[in-house]
Parts: C-alpha cells; structure tokens; sequence
C-alpha cells in the first residue's frame, strides 16, 4: 500500500483552468453538494478513489492510497486501464453535475485514449465540460502523471437525467 499526498489542485481562479473549459454558465452554491455526492458513489468509495471540484466546475480526481487491486499490466506498478475510466467516468458526471444545478446524470457517452502508462502514486484526473446543451453536457478529462505528463485524454456526452 502506498500512500500519495492528497490531489494537487489547480487555483480556482482561472490560473491553471483549460482554455476550453465552460465558465461562468453555473450557481456556484451547488459545488459542495455535487463534490460530496460524487464521494460519496459506490465505485469511489469502493475503490478508495477521492474527487475535488473547483468554483470553475473542474473536478479533479485520484487515488490517495494505491492498492493491489489498482495495479494492472504484467508487473509493476501500472494503474489499471479500468481503475483510470473510472476515474475519467466520474470526473466527467461531476463536472456535468455542477452544470446542471447538482441534477442526476449519467454517462451517455465515454472514450479513452491511452497515451501511457500511468506508474504508481500520485496521478490524477481532471475533468471539465465544454459545452452543453439543455439536457446533454460535452465534457474533456485529462490523466496526468506525478511529472504532470500526460498519459490518458478521455471525453464522453453526459446527460441530465
């Protein structure tokens, strides 16, 4: 078991936010509510995983404790392919939460591409919405390593439920 130092996070102001990243188009007062509900899903409990958001909408997303059943690959300490979606998978409901006023949502679309491999501690997933319509919300999420390079690029359709 190894332990990373909580989620780095970007400020909160627009420092460090995606130039894509939908702004101003939600009640802010919702933040807190959707961070702890998204904490609070059963494959974030189960697997251990932790997510943030910012008063941007961007959530941010890891894994404070890697544990074996997060390691994949041959050998190593390779984070699993499925441990990462669903990290991308929760990062993008999240931020689409936040923009639709903390309303249940779910993934109508999701595709990940794999740059490289994500080794051991300290990674984290960033996902954000782009556009949205009234009912769907286009979102991006990033997977950095602990260097900040990028290993995964994910996006997915969310839709308001």
């Amino acid at each position: 078991m190894r332990t990373q130092p909580f989620l780095r996070m970007y400020p909160s102001e627009d420092d460090g936010v995606p130039a894509d990243c939908l702004k101003g188009s939600f009640d802010p007062s919702h933040v807190a509510d959707v961070e702890r509900r998204v904490n609070e899903a059963p494959i974030m409990v189960h697997c251990g995983m932790r997510a943030r958001i910012d008063l941007n909408g961007k959530v941010t997303a890891g894994l404070p404790t890697i544990e074996p059943y997060h390691l994949g690959g041959l050998e190593g300490e390779v984070i699993n392919g499925g441990v990462l979606l669903g990290l991308v998978d929760c990062t993008l409901v999240g931020s689409a939460m936040v923009h639709f006023a903390g309303a249940r949502c779910g993934t109508v679309d999701i595709s990940v591409n794999m740059m490289r491999p994500v080794i051991g501690a300290g990674f984290e997933v960033t996902g954000y919405v782009v556009s949205k319509t009234k009912l769907l919300a286009f979102s991006r999420s990033v997977v950095t390593d602990r260097r900040g390079r990028i290993c995964a690029m994910g996006s997915g359709v969310v839709a308001k439920l």
